[in-house]
């Protein structure tokens, strides 16, 4: 085990997993990490093919039943837009200010809390 790996060991809490079943789980998990990123590649590659195919279709069929929707909703690619229509992009700009938690000053001033609802993605190691 590499000095960061054992750091980490040392400085969280942690639980022993080493029975069969749960082994197996681990080892299908970083497996299935393993192809995620190609699929997900792999996705997209097809959405933008099948896109392309449907143009302004808002309905795509197969030997007349529907199979795909691409029915606009009340979202704008907003890069597309500025990139294709700068100066229209330009007039319709306004600043926007908005609410934001301090989670910095929380994470300082009540660190109980903060643990009680801080965001723990898991991590392959």
């Amino acid at each position: 085990m590499g000095t960061d790996l054992v750091k980490l060991v040392e400085e969280h809490s942690g639980i022993e997993l080493a029975n069969g079943q749960n082994v197996s789980l681990m080892n299908k998990f970083k497996e299935a990490k393993k192809h995620a990123a190609y699929w997900k590649k792999e996705v997209e590659t097809l959405q933008t093919q099948v896109q392309r195919l449907m143009g302004d279709s808002e309905i795509a069929l197969i030997h007349g039943e529907p199979v795909f929707t691409a029915i606009p909703i009340d979202r704008l690619n907003e890069s597309q837009f500025k990139k294709e229509e700068p100066e229209l992009h330009k007039i319709y700009l306004h600043e926007v200010t908005k609410e934001e938690l301090d989670t910095d000053l929380l994470k300082r001033a009540r660190p109980d809390i903060w643990a009680r609802f801080a965001v723990r993605p898991l991590k392959e190691v």
